[in-house]
C-alpha cells in the first residue's frame, strides 16, 4: 500500500514539474515574441521617422535650389549698373573713363579738310580723335581702332574712315600688358560742322558694353 502511494506520488511530482517547465517555457515564447514585436515596431517608426526627415531635408535641399541666389542676383546686378554707367552719354573729352580693366580718355578732337590726295565727299570733313587706352587690371587687354565708332546727328553710326591724313599717328592694334599705355588717332569722316557727334567704344565683339562720349 505504502508503495502504490509512493508510485502515484512520485508520477504528480512528474506531471507537476512538466506542466510548471512548460509554463515557464511558454513565459518565456511570449516574451521574446514580444520584443520581437516590439524592436520590429520600433526599427518601423525609426525607418519612418528616417524617410519623414530625410524626404523633409531631401525637400528643403530641392526648394533651396529653386530658390534664386540673392548674392548672384545681387552681382548680375551691380554688374548691368556697371555698363550702364560705362555706357552713360555724359562723358566728355578730357574724361578718365573706367571700363572693367581699360581706362580710355578722348584727348581731343581736329578736323581736317583732306589732303591734296585724299580728301572727304563734298559736304563732308574729316574728324581726327587723340585717344589714350590703359591697362589698369592685372592681365592683358587688347586695343584696336576698330573698337570705336562715331555717330552723328542723322543716327548714322560709322567705322574708322580709310585716308592717310593720320598716318604718322594713327592707332594701331595690339595688346597691353598690366600697367601698359598707348595714344594714337582714329579718323573719321562726318559731315561738317556736325553738332551731335558721338564717339562710340565697344571693346567687345558683341557690342553689349558701349561707353559714349560726346565730342562738342
Amino acid at each position: 500500500m505504502n508503495y502504490k502511494y509512493k508510485i502515484i506520488g512520485r508520477i504528480f511530482c512528474t506531471i507537476l514539474a512538466f506542466a510548471l517547465l512548460t509554463f515557464i517555457t511558454g513565459c518565456a515564447n511570449y516574451r521574446n515574441m514580444k520584443n520581437n514585436k516590439t524592436g520590429q515596431t520600433g526599427e518601423a517608426q525609426g525607418l519612418t521617422q528616417t524617410d519623414q526627415f530625410g524626404m523633409t531635408r531631401d525637400n528643403q535641399r530641392l526648394a533651396d535650389g529653386n530658390q534664386p541666389d540673392q548674392a548672384r542676383d545681387n552681382l548680375r546686378m551691380g554688374e548691368v549698373g556697371q555698363t550702364n554707367q560705362a555706357g552713360d552719354t555724359g562723358y566728355k573729352i578730357g574724361d578718365a573713363i573706367k571700363i572693367n580693366d581699360t581706362q580710355l580718355t578722348v584727348n581731343e578732337v581736329t578736323k581736317s579738310g583732306g589732303g591734296e590726295f585724299d580728301k572727304p565727299k563734298s559736304g563732308n570733313e574729316y574728324v581726327v580723335i587723340r585717344v589714350t587706352v590703359e591697362n589698369t587690371g592685372n592681365s592683358t587687354i587688347s586695343y584696336n581702332p576698330y573698337y570705336f565708332k562715331v555717330q552723328n546727328s542723322q543716327g548714322q553710326i560709322t567705322d574708322p574712315a580709310f585716308t592717310m591724313i593720320d598716318q604718322d599717328t594713327a592707332l594701331q592694334s595690339g595688346e597691353l600688358a598690366p600697367g601698359g599705355k598707348v595714344s594714337g588717332t582714329v579718323t573719321f569722316e562726318q559731315p561738317i560742322n556736325d553738332p551731335e557727334l558721338k564717339l562710340q567704344y565697344t571693346p567687345d565683339l558683341f557690342g553689349q558694353n558701349v561707353t559714349v562720349v560726346n565730342l562738342q
